[in-house]
């Protein structure tokens, strides 16, 4: 039975839920910033759209929430190898047998924290799915989990987005 290719770790529970936000930028930083007040503060008028600014240029937010079915994590690449692990148990020798891609390394990531709900940002206008690839990809993501976990039958005769198929 081949090896499972990743897994995922429970981590400590997260003090509350994480706020996470998909910006239409590249930002070249992996280190500790500080407060995330002097970078980073959001408008969210009752009832109208999330707007915020990113280095001068103003982003409006979409929200997508998670159906109730699902959980949204936040997850931490782990290292390959624990901690204290033999790097070679081999003892230098040959047992014949070729290592193929199923003797690959397992991924291990951890969970850090919990969602409800994402904002995707658009640059000036609201991220809309006809045109923002990142909410087209969510969206279809959670009605193609829906589908494939769900047992109804008719759903064999339909396509994605509820248009017949020959």
């Amino acid at each position: 039975m081949p090896q499972p290719v990743l897994s995922i770790q429970g981590g400590d529970k997260p003090e509350g839920p994480v706020s996470v936000n998909l910006l239409p930028c590249k930002v070249h930083h992996d280190g500790p910033i500080g407060s995330i007040q002097a970078h980073w503060s959001v408008d969210k008028p009752e009832g109208g759209t999330p707007t915020a600014y990113f280095r001068g240029r103003k982003l409006h937010g979409t929200t997508v929430k998670i159906p109730e079915a699902f959980r949204g994590v936040l997850v931490q690449k782990q290292d390959d190898k624990p901690t204290g692990q033999a790097e070679n148990t081999d003892n230098g020798l040959d047992d014949g047998l070729d290592e193929g891609p199923d003797d690959a390394p397992e991924g291990r990531l951890q969970t850090t924290g919990e969602f409800q709900d994402l904002m995707i940002w658009g640059h000036e206008s609201v991220a809309d799915s006809s045109s923002d690839n990142y909410l087209r990809g969510m969206e279809e993501w959670i009605e193609v989990s829906n589908r494939i976990h769900s047992f109804a039958p008719e759903a064999s005769q339909e396509g994605m987005h509820g248009e017949k198929q020959p």
